[in-house]
């Protein structure tokens, strides 16, 4: 009996049916894997008009977050707020101090989690920019619109359309293909120089605390692209790890290079991620 739940458990990701799968989930997890989260289908409509199917969960705590994926889950097991801790604790933002009068932007949103945090701590606004379209729909939900300016784009270099490799199920997605059989589709790009001419948020603000960012290689391209955005950005963080291409290259050399020539310095490096923290030595 307990080898054939396990085994259910096992096949639940393959389910299509996503009401059923919450529900196996659910009556599974009490028996078996003791996640500490519930799980549940909400429907939303995307811009095109057009329903689309979330996963909600909801931890012991009362926190709830929408995400795209059933692979994700696991990483809630031990329930929301430990999950977006231990992002939070690996971006080496601890000592940064934030106030509700900063603007960040979340390069690599994903669903939201690394804004979604900030804003309930420090009530801050945000800039979101992800290119997966079920990703962004989560992102939609989890995150106040009213503060928050939400793109589905890909940031880099310059803007047009590039190729595209999804990759999300283990949240590799890139310009860069992480797998010989992913086949590419064409993504609007833009860069961040071009994307902050009209965001409202940052016309208004005309300052960044802090640029987080997160393309799974792309960083080189994305840093090039913000040669006029650089001057007004206090932090970046990065995440420079093995991802770029099939040779799951580091683009940590090449970033730190980018960086110190704008005058940015290296004042915090995390090895078990590769992610590093820059500050502007020109708004110091």
């Amino acid at each position: 009996m307990l080898i054939k739940l396990k085994q259910n458990l096992k096949n639940l990701v393959l389910s299509k049916d996503k009401t059923k799968f919450c529900k196996r989930f659910n009556l599974l997890n009490k028996i078996l894997k003791k996640y500490q989260i519930k799980l549940s289908v909400v429907t939303v409509t995307r811009k095109n008009g057009q329903p689309i199917e979330l996963f909600k969960i909801t931890d012991t705590e009362k926190n709830s977050l929408h995400i795209a994926r059933a692979s994700r889950l696991h990483i809630y097991r031990n329930g929301i707020r430990e999950r977006i801790n231990n992002l939070i604790y690996s971006y080496n933002i601890e000592d940064i101090s934030f106030t509700s009068d900063d603007l960040i932007i979340d390069c690599g949103a994903n669903i939201g989690e690394f804004s979604w945090y900030l804003q309930n701590k420090h009530n801050l606004q945000s800039i979101c920019v992800e290119p997966e379209e079920n990703e962004f729909n989560a992102q939609n939900c989890n995150l106040n619109k009213s503060t928050t300016n939400m793109y589905p784009y890909l940031l880099w270099e310059n803007t047009g359309y590039v190729d595209f490799y999804p990759d999300n199920n283990t949240g590799d997605s890139s310009a860069f293909p992480a797998q010989e059989n992913l086949v590419p589709v064409q993504k609007q790009a833009i860069s961040l120089d071009d994307l902050l001419k009209n965001d409202s948020l940052f016309t208004k603000k005309k300052q960044i605390k802090l640029l987080k960012l997160e393309a799974e290689g792309a960083e080189p391209e994305i840093i090039k692209g913000a040669s006029n955005t650089l001057p007004f950005i206090k932090y970046i963080v990065a995440d420079c790890g093995p991802e770029r291409g099939l040779s799951k290259e580091t683009t940590l050399v090449e970033v730190c290079n980018l960086l110190d020539a704008k005058n940015f310095k290296l004042i915090k490096f995390n090895p078990s991620r590769t992610i590093v923290l820059f500050e502007n030595q020109s708004l110091t």
